[in-house]
């Protein structure tokens, strides 16, 4: 078990938090989760308590002695040590006892139903409470906090309770009060608190609002960086698990929603010395954590690799290392989260966990092997991905699911069909046309009634898809050879997700057949006329081997400049398509 989840000390993508890359940290005397009680003065680091804990006067994470020199040691923690001005705080004359209850807010029954469903579909993304704590919360404070609220809210969005969207609107508002009128005096909880305010994004990005994830996110940095969630703790706190726990699932928010809308991250990992998430981290190492490590793994690679994409930096040692990452990611994963057997390459039992976690595996392939030439075909690596990507989705319907999926599914699902569309304009991939357009219907269908996002992304479908039909299908001879090298990103699989897969292998092998034909031919013509076949010549050297004559469509050594791809984005005059879902996109709509 142990040795399963060390390996993601291994991955390439990771290596910038090791040492070697650390920011040079100066010995303070103070510690950011430190704070000192309102009657103590300015005493020495020996004086202070490791658990002692105040929040009104718990002290920000400060880091300028890191630049400023003296020829004395700079104490931080002392100027912080005034009291400070009020924040002018909406205030209230209302008694404590007239304060609304959680009863006043929402029945008991609808309560327990969505912190159940919260459990169960919110918490293994995010496990950053014990579940029993947080039951144990809800039985002991018969009046509503933000962190709560905030669970409440979460656990609505993946509720089949009647009304839960009205009463999880309450919940919203409620919590969004409490945030913002500080009523949550624990920092942590507060940051807590927005993570799980993200399930409920009712606006898309293709909008400006105070309410999305996006917002959420960025408030809940703004508190990490001002606790120093981003300093690797003292193992000695005992909030460093949760300290922890919390940073890397920032990270990985920030990954999926920087990738979702293309924009910048709001967390330079350059900037951080958290070391990568470990069993020790967890309370018991079982399958919940192993999901959750995996899953931020992942979710960091895709998010790297999108940044690279929008900032013009994939360079090809780039595309070598995500590609690295990507097969250790795989060949590394626990055998519980395995999407097939990979003995005998059949589809293991539905399960919803290792659906999901797949999936940024998937939307990763697409976009590092994205075709450069618009005419041509996508490449094979791209279409085996969006294969399947729909065979997840069409899973997702058959058994219900679709409801309880995070907001980031929509962003995959929009991935594969695009490319998709792409594809389908050549004869090779048009057989499943009509398939795989009627399982993203329907699943962007399912999609809204949870989610607004997926409207846009509905839009974005459709208008391809009209571009797409202007045209022809493609009457340009397609040849979909995988290199073996490429094969390794699918020899974990097989063919039960896949509609595309006996197309693209049974393709891959028929070429091989001929090329290992060529290459008999030109060996037996050159070596005949020479000197006998499979004999030295009389220089000592062997016969020369012609070169393969097809050239790889997804050669990435043919790449164009990183930031040629641009010119390629179909939605030219299309304004409202500018702003996000399509930074990636290079293959070309007719």
């Amino acid at each position: 078990m142990v040795g399963v989840a060390a390996t993601h000390f291994g991955f390439k993508l990771f290596a910038h938090h090791g040492s070697q890359n650390q920011p040079h940290l100066r010995k303070r005397k103070r510690e950011p989760t430190v704070a000192l009680s309102a009657t103590e003065t300015s005493p020495g680091r020996d004086d202070l308590s490791p658990t002692t804990r105040t929040s009104p006067l718990e002290p920000s994470y400060l880091g300028r002695s890191d630049y400023l020199d003296t020829h004395v040691p700079i104490d931080e923690a002392d100027a912080s040590q005034y009291q400070r001005f009020s924040e002018n705080r909406p205030t209230t004359s209302v008694s404590e006892d007239r304060l609304p209850t959680l009863d006043d807010v929402l029945p008991r029954s609808t309560r327990e139903s969505f912190l159940s469903s919260f459990l169960k579909r919110c918490w293994p993304w995010m496990p950053l409470l014990e579940p029993s704590s947080i039951r144990a919360m809800f039985d002991s404070n018969p009046r509503p906090t933000f962190l709560m609220m905030s669970i409440l809210t979460a656990g609505s969005k993946v509720s089949k309770a009647f009304q839960a969207a009205e009463l999880g609107e309450l919940c919203y508002q409620r919590a969004k009060s409490l945030f913002h009128s500080g009523a949550e005096d624990d920092i942590l909880n507060a940051i807590v608190g927005t993570v799980f305010l993200q399930w409920w994004n009712q606006t898309g990005p293709e909008h400006i609002s105070m309410d999305n994830s996006s917002f959420w996110l960025r408030m809940g940095v703004a508190l990490a960086h001002q606790t120093g969630l981003h300093k690797q703790p003292d193992s000695r706190d005992h909030q460093s698990q949760l300290r922890r726990k919390l940073w890397w699932t920032l990270v990985s928010r920030d990954c999926q929603i920087a990738t979702s809308h293309g924009r910048p991250r709001a967390i330079n990992l350059q900037d951080s010395s958290v070391r990568p998430l470990d069993p020790r981290d967890f309370v018991s190492f079982d399958e919940d954590a192993q999901l959750f490590i995996s899953f931020v793994q992942i979710t960091q690679i895709l998010g790297d690799l999108t940044q690279s994409c929008l900032r013009g930096d994939l360079t090809q040692q780039r595309r070598i290392e995500i590609e690295s990452s990507l097969l250790s990611w795989l060949r590394n994963l626990p055998r519980a989260l395995h999407l097939f057997n990979r003995e005998t390459h059949l589809l293991n039992p539905y399960s919803i966990r290792s659906r999901q976690l797949h999936l940024p595996y998937f939307v990763s392939l697409i976009i590092l092997f994205r075709q450069a030439a618009p005419e041509k075909c996508p490449s094979p690596v791209s279409i085996l991905a969006a294969g399947f990507i729909t065979g997840i989705f069409e899973e997702y319907l058959d058994w219900g699911d679709l409801l309880f999926v995070s907001p980031a599914s929509i962003f995959y699902l929009l991935v594969g069909s695009l490319l998709q569309v792409s594809s389908h304009r050549f004869q090779l991939s048009a057989s499943t046309a009509g398939k795989e357009t009627r399982t993203t219907d329907q699943a962007i269908e399912q999609l809204k009634v949870r989610f607004h996002t997926a409207f846009g992304a509905e839009r974005v479908i459709k208008a391809t898809r009209r571009l797409a039909t202007a045209g022809s299908l493609s009457s340009q001879p397609v040849q979909l050879h995988l290199d073996p090298y490429h094969e390794d990103f699918f020899s974990s699989f097989g063919p039960g997700l896949c509609s595309q897969w006996d197309t693209i292998f049974k393709s891959s092998q028929a070429q091989a057949n001929i090329d290992g034909a060529h290459v008999m031919d030109l060996l037996s013509s050159s070596t005949a006329s020479a000197y006998p076949s499979n004999t030295m010549a009389p220089d000592g050297t062997w016969p020369a081997v012609a070169p393969e004559s097809h050239a790889l469509t997804d050669d990435f050594l043919s790449l164009p400049e990183p930031l040629d791809w641009t010119s390629y984005v179909p939605y030219v005059n299309t304004n409202q398509f500018e702003t996000n879902g399509q930074w990636w996109w290079t293959d070309h709509v007719p």
